[in-house]
């Protein structure tokens, strides 16, 4: 029996699938595209994690009382040292970032290591690109809207037809409160 697993926090992107299918089929880079199953926003890696761990991640997950919140898809960029291409948000949600400022804190909590990265929410199109930006990311991306209402756990699990990343667990967003007139309201924290 496997002792450790190699885990993340983070968002769906399958409603945005299609959309990001179009992106990634248009741009037609020389790398290696991501499968549309696994497309992701991470929200904080955990790296290698022991099974014993499980609970307390997921009862430290179940407790939060996080608003859900949307995004845009709409800014196109790569990483070099990784030679990645993605899609970001432009301007992030204050409900995202209280999101994976959470979930760091659980991190830190439960002694897994630090992230030491500042944090750059994105969803990976390609892999192993050649080592120079691809001049195909300097266009404006057509936005991509994507609602969020919950965040996962996932496993990266590795085989022989490549990575895919399972969720073993997954918690809701809290609607926000409307007021009385029907407008959306912040919820306290």
């Amino acid at each position: 029996m496997q002792e450790k697993k190699r885990l993340f926090f983070g968002l769906s992107a399958a409603a945005a699938q299609p959309e990001l299918c179009r992106w990634q089929h248009a741009l037609a880079l020389p790398g290696k595209p991501v499968h549309p199953d696994n497309f992701h926003i991470t929200l904080r890696f955990l790296g290698l994690v022991d099974n014993a761990l499980l609970p307390a991640l997921c009862a430290g997950a179940a407790r939060l009382r996080l608003p859900a919140f949307s995004l845009c898809l709409d800014l196109p960029g790569w990483f070099a040292r990784p030679r990645v291409a993605w899609l970001a948000p432009s301007h992030y949600p204050p409900a995202l970032l209280q999101l994976a400022a959470a979930l760091n804190g659980l991190a830190d909590a439960l002694a897994l290591p630090a992230e030491r990265r500042p944090y750059h929410a994105h969803v990976t199109l390609y892999r192993k690109l050649p080592p120079r930006p691809p001049p195909a990311l300097q266009v404006t991306a057509r936005p991509i809207p994507l609602q969020v209402s919950a965040f996962s756990l996932y496993e990266s699990c590795s085989s022989l037809k490549g990575v895919r990343y399972v969720a073993l667990a997954s918690w809701p967003l809290q609607a926000p409160a409307a007021d009385a007139a029907g407008t959306p309201q912040a919820q306290p924290h």
